[in-house]
This record gives structure tokens, sequence and C-alpha cells, in this order.
């Protein structure tokens, strides 16, 4: 820029700008590196999460099958039971891959069994639900998910991990069999963009938490009450 546009740029004693914004002849460059930080630093959120494969629940529900142990899983996955399209609180049940948990287990579990990942996400309530004092519990939403194109808010949705599938099978998420009548998706290799809470020791930060990971949980609190 010209030394006259730097002069006029310059700020006085009172931290206030020489000449006024509006009035200098450059003024839509200067709204546009102004918007420009404002976005890098509050819009340009970058949270936990990534890309999904949409795979159906078809051959994963073993109806009327009880599977009371890890040994008898198999491939009836959250014990066989229906993926629940509005579960409590108007979150929705998918199943997701264990890629997902990576950054939340802890380091003596990074190379043990699928089995041992599972029990400890359960047991932690990440994933799953787990009888508290004789009273079944679910686990708290995990995060948000949408598909692009985003048309609304019906692209969009609220989640809870309802069980998780081993790493073997890649990065993918098992959706409710109503997910494709309100996306209009289906399953030709479709994917969903995942936004997940952060989570610090095994346990989620908290939103009221002055810190970033704090302010990324807020966020996905304010999406999730919307979707919900």
């Amino acid at each position: 820029m010209s030394a006259e546009i730097i002069a006029n740029l310059t700020v006085d004693e009172n931290g206030n700008i020489v000449v006024p914004i509006e009035a200098q002849s450059i003024r839509d460059w200067i709204q546009t590196k102004i918007t420009s930080f404002v976005n890098k630093a509050v819009v340009d959120v970058n949270t936990p999460g990534g890309s999904a494969i949409q795979m159906s629940s078809f051959a994963y529900e073993a109806v009327g099958r009880s599977v009371k142990t890890d040994a008898e899983l198999g491939s009836a996955f959250n014990q066989g039971k229906k993926l629940k399209f509005l579960a409590k609180e108007g979150h929705m049940q998918v199943i997701l891959s264990e890629n997902f948990f990576r950054d939340i287990l802890p380091e003596e579990l990074k190379n043990a069994s699928f089995y041992s990942k599972r029990k400890w996400l359960i047991d932690n309530g990440i994933i799953g639900s787990r009888m508290v004092d004789g009273v079944e519990v679910e686990s708290k939403p995990y995060g948000i998910g949408y598909r692009i194109p985003t048309q609304g808010l019906s692209s969009m949705f609220s989640f809870q991990v309802a069980d998780i599938m081993p790493t073997t099978i890649g990065d993918t998420i098992i959706v409710p069999e109503e997910f494709t009548a309100m996306t209009g998706s289906d399953f030709d290799v479709d994917k969903l963009y995942l936004a997940t809470y952060t989570y610090k020791d095994g346990k989620r930060v908290s939103s009221d938490e002055k810190s970033e990971q704090g302010y990324v949980n807020k966020l996905l609190d304010n999406y999730s009450l919307v979707l919900t």
C-alpha cells in the first residue's frame, strides 16, 4: 500500500484509526481483511471427527438374539437391537468405527483387543448404555453429523453411539433404517461428515471451561440443541 494509505491507517493515542474506515478509498479491502480475521478466530473452528462411509444396518441386526458376552457379539452389534432413529432426548443412534475413538482411549489400551476397548468405552459412558444403581443409563451424544450437499436441518443430525465396529472395517458409520428417507442419501459409498466432542483423560471437557476445547463443546451443544 502507498505511504498515504498506511498513514491513514495509523492509530492515535486512544487506539482509533486516524481516518475512519468508511472515509477511505480502500474501505472494501479493509473490511474484507477484518472479516477474514474474525472468521479465522471464530468461524473456522476445527473439531475432532472426520468423514465416514454410510452403511446400512442390514445383516448387523440379530433381532431376538440375546448377546450377553463380548465373545457372543459376532456380527450382532448393539446386541442385535434395532438402531433408534429417535432415541432419548431426540438424538439418533449410530454404530461407529473404533477409529473415531483413537484420541479418547487411554494409552495402555491403544494396542489392546477390540473387546477391551469396547468395554472401556461402555464402562465410561461414551458409547452404548450401562447400569448405574440398577438403572440403565444411555451414553451422552457424541457429536453432530451432516451430509453434503447440506440442504437444511434434514441433512444434519445429532447422534449418540450405540456400539462400535473394529478398525478393520475402516471409517464407517451404520445408520438407522429411517435415515435415508430423511436425508435422501443411499448406500453407494455416500459419506457423512462428523464433528465430535473433545475429551481429555477419558472425560468430556466441560462446555463451561474457558478453553478452546470447552468452546468447541459449547458450540456442539448449541448445534445439538437446534437439531433435537
